[in-house]
């Protein structure tokens, strides 16, 4: 595909653009400065609190998720021992199995 040359002024102007960026003296060392001053780790609590809300969201996420988890066990429990409760209930009333003083 040939493209045909054009009138139009915006095609002429990007043709003819180059890029020529500056050069920054100290662009280099101030990267690795930052990358290596970023490479500094803290005690705990100023993780904490640098990133309050994300820590407060899976904190509240950890939080309801266990207890939705223990409530759901504690339902769980209280019917195996409603179930074994209501078993040995019948089989004290059955009268085959029933001792005479």
């Amino acid at each position: 595909m040939n493209p045909s040359p054009s009138s139009d002024p915006l095609s002429r102007l990007l043709a003819s653009w180059e890029v020529a960026p500056r050069r920054t003296e100290g662009f280099r060392s101030g990267v690795r400065s930052r990358l290596q001053g970023n490479a500094v780790v803290g005690p705990w609590w100023v993780f904490v609190r640098r990133h309050a809300s994300v820590v407060g969201v899976v904190l509240v996420v950890a939080v309801a998720t266990g207890g939705i988890w223990g409530r759901e066990q504690a339902r769980a429990r209280a019917a195996s021992e409603s179930a074994e409760l209501a078993r040995v209930y019948v089989q004290g009333l059955d009268a085959r199995q029933m001792l005479m003083p």
